[in-house]
């Protein structure tokens, strides 16, 4: 679990304040042209695209993509709080549609180190009740989110010892840690924050480079703040909002929800149903694997969502299928919702059985660093 709670107090204590006369293109220029030493709380709206990353036919190609018809993001610095709600459709493409598209809402919420979702399984057209689920395996994302504004930038920076590097452009690349997350900006001349990059844990990528870029900066209101937004992941596009409104201070109050802390920090379950002769469905949340007992080795299908997960699989498999190695891995596609957890296999000893268009995408994102989150491979935790 990756924790931002110290970073939130940090940036909620700051208060840079910004003398006349102060050369443009610097930290406290900045802070004062976009007023992060008063703005304690955002909220901007607009509409765009957003895309859905990990979620390709194939790692080559780019990600779905989503018009998004309203986006309103509302931010608290001094709790590292954000609530996004989102209203989408995927874009028409007959040739990688597997259904109609239709209108899917996503309100989705991160305070310090707790992430929930509250929806309508399966959206809006299904009439099921809303349920709030808890969401950990985005924590790490949203989280960031908050600190990739160019106010919440600009606060961290100041509470956090930031450096500052002269550009040759007339202005200033800034600098700082925040617990094991590097931030890196760039103010211009004009005292914008024109971009911000960091690193996330990725299960398949490893340590995943974030950018934001922003542009078009103008008056909403006594507030100055970009009007657009293009957020990639992973060298990928993630969003690409047109902002239309922007509102400094509102009042933020996001209670967690009871138990949702500790539903975060249970472990992961996993449980064997016999669905014939040697197979076995491997389950445990929505994300499932098969087990195939072979004469002296096992043969796993799927290794959904990451290292945890897949450490329960194994830890099952093993139990119902006793005295014998896990010897395949048969991974049916790149989703990372499916091949998150394929690394620990490769550990345990598993041949990985893929199509040959993937094995060069899986050994490049194999060999990138991990250091956010090391994994077993990483710690030398590993048996294989």
């Amino acid at each position: 679990m990756h924790r931002w709670a110290t970073l939130a107090l940090a940036a909620a204590a700051a208060s840079t304040l910004a003398a006349a006369g102060k050369p443009s293109g610097t930290l406290d220029s900045a802070i004062e042209a976009l007023g992060a030493d008063h703005i304690t709380s955002i909220e901007y709206s607009g509409f765009g695209k957003w895309y859905q990353i990990g979620q390709e036919p194939s790692p080559t190609l780019p990600p779905p993509e989503f018009d998004v018809s309203s986006y309103i993001a509302t931010i608290d610095y001094a709790s590292a709080t954000k609530r996004v709600q989102m209203v989408s459709k995927q874009t028409v493409d007959p040739g990688r549609l597997r259904f109609p598209p239709r209108e899917a809402r996503a309100d989705e919420y991160v305070v310090g180190d707790v992430s929930w979702i509250t929806g309508r399984p399966g959206g809006p057209a299904t009439g099921l009740p809303v349920t709030t689920v808890p969401d950990a395996k985005n924590v790490e994302e949203r989280a960031m989110e908050i600190w990739v504004t160019p106010q919440g930038f600009l606060r961290a920076a100041a509470a956090n010892h930031a450096t500052s590097t002269p550009t040759t452009d007339s202005g200033t690349e800034v600098t700082f840690m925040a617990g094991k997350h590097k931030f890196v900006g760039k103010i211009n001349a004009q005292n914008e924050v024109q971009r911000i990059h960091t690193w996330i844990s990725n299960p398949v990528l490893g340590d995943m480079l974030c950018e934001a870029a922003f542009t078009g900066y103008r008056d909403f209101g006594g507030v100055m703040f970009p009007s657009r937004i293009v957020r990639t992941e992973g060298g990928k596009l993630r969003l690409d909002i047109t902002v239309s409104s922007v509102k400094a201070n509102p009042d933020v109050i996001i209670p967690v929800p009871e138990g949702m802390r500790a539903a975060m920090m249970a472990p992961v379950k996993a449980t064997a149903d016999k669905l014939a002769d040697g197979v076995y469905w491997i389950r445990g949340g929505q994300w499932h694997s098969v087990a195939i007992d072979q004469a002296d080795h096992i043969v796993v299908v799927d290794a959904p969502l990451d290292e945890e997960r897949s450490l329960a699989v194994i830890a099952k498999v093993k139990e119902t299928i006793p005295n014998k190695p896990i010897k395949y891995l048969i991974n049916t596609h790149a989703h990372f919702d499916h091949a998150g957890g394929l690394r620990t296999y490769v550990y345990e000893g598993a041949t990985i059985v893929t199509l040959p268009m993937k094995q060069a995408f899986y050994e490049r994102a194999w060999r990138a660093p991990r250091t956010l989150h090391p994994d077993r491979r990483v710690l030398g935790l590993f048996t294989g």
